[in-house]
């Protein structure tokens, strides 16, 4: 079994919601995690490096954080993509079919698979580069199976779509998709790239229409906790016949269809 202690790993979106919950696990585990994120996380230990503010968009940006990362912590092993934002809109709609959703916006939408599609991309890129030129220049003489795992967050929305939410279906849907093929061109590498598709959590960027008595699953009827997101990550790392994987964590949460003239 693949062991997170010693390890470094990349984590997006790490200062709050999911992304906070992996980072306090990993770390409660002897990992050494570099958070790339706008906002910087609360002080956790110094096993977490924070390089400044990282927009995951922007291929120097990244670079540099990873760079510094490795200087500190040593070569990476993996990395969970949690950084994303959530929109909602409407394809078209009539006057009289005003909807609180509103509607998308050509912008709105080309930002949020930005954000959410390519600059996962980015990121995924940027690590398995890392891995595979670290594996090249000095082969880890303790591999103990593969050689790293990178982590998607995709949603239960990319099979499930609702009316006003066509952009960020759209960005998860494409998330994963990306994830065989993926899997495929790293296999040579020994990289395995998967992805967790989340019901509904309780974090930050959902508090404004869930609270912790929301129904959200069939069982348990509630939403999920950053922390429970943390430990299927953890068991997906340690598991290396996990490959190719869209992994649903969503307590058999599945949406009732609405219509935005209802």
């Amino acid at each position: 079994m693949v062991q997170l202690s010693g390890k470094t790993f990349v984590i997006t979106g790490g200062s709050s919601g999911l992304g906070l919950g992996v980072v306090k696990r990993f770390v409660e585990h002897g990992a050494r995690v570099i958070v790339l994120d706008l906002s910087e996380p609360q002080s956790i230990s110094d096993k977490v490096l924070y390089p400044g503010r990282v927009d995951v968009t922007r291929q120097n940006e990244v670079s540099v954080a990873i760079k510094l990362g490795i200087e500190k912590f040593g070569r990476l092993s993996g990395a969970v993509l949690c950084a994303g934002v959530l929109r909602t809109g409407l394809t078209a709609a009539l006057p009289e079919h005003e909807d609180p959703y509103g509607l998308e916006s050509f912008a709105g939408f080309r930002n949020l698979l930005d954000i959410n599609v390519l600059g996962a991309f980015n990121v995924a890129q940027a690590v398995a580069q890392s891995i595979i030129d670290s594996e090249k220049t000095a082969p880890n003489p303790e591999l103990d199976g593969d050689a790293g795992c990178i982590i998607l967050t995709s949603s239960y929305v990319s099979t499930d779509g609702q009316s006003g939410s066509v952009a960020y279906t759209a960005s998860k849907g494409a998330l994963s998709a990306m994830v065989l093929p993926m899997a495929r061109d790293l296999a040579r590498y020994k990289i395995r790239i998967n992805a967790i598709a989340p019901g509904v959590f309780l974090t930050p960027m959902s508090s404004a229409y869930v609270t912790d008595k929301s129904r959200c699953g069939e069982f348990p009827q509630r939403p999920g906790r950053p922390d429970e997101f943390a430990h299927l990550v953890q068991s997906v790392f340690e598991n290396e016949m996990v490959n190719g994987a869209v992994i649903r964590q969503d307590a058999a949460l599945r949406q009732a269809i609405t219509s935005s003239t209802e």
